[in-house]
Order: C-alpha cells, then structure tokens, then sequence
C-alpha cells in the first residue's frame, strides 16, 4: 500500500507499507500513518486533514488517536 498526502503546491509525505507490517487495521494505522498526520498538522496549523470511510479511517481507536492529538 502507498499512503500519500497533499498540501497544496508543497512535496509531501508518503509511505511505503512494508510487507512484514502485514495488513492494515487500525493499531497499525496509528503506529505508522497517524505520527506522520500529526507532524504535517503540527508544522502547517492551518490544514484540514480529510480522509474516506475506510475502516481504518473511522475506527474508534483511530477517531480517539486523533482526536488525542489534536488533530
């Protein structure tokens, strides 16, 4: 799986999802894709951050994750 962002005319962040990862579920989607969420947010507080309704997106440890951080 590639991860990407976009911040208007800005290079951004992308992610490679490693094999030994294994499958995405929400744990790891907050162990690897979140920290990178929360650095954009943190140097850019101007952003909104828009994600789809994919499971991982709306889980409950995801939302309480986010919402931690401010985010």
């Amino acid at each position: 799986m590639f991860w990407s962002c976009f911040v208007g005319p800005e290079n951004s962040l992308c992610l490679l999802w490693e094999k030994e990862w294994e499958s995405i579920n929400s744990q790891k989607y907050c162990e690897k894709i979140v920290p990178l969420i929360d650095g954009m947010v943190s140097m850019r507080p101007w952003l909104s951050v828009m994600q789809d309704n994919a499971p991982t997106h709306t889980a409950a440890i995801t939302m309480e994750d986010m919402s931690q951080r401010l985010i």
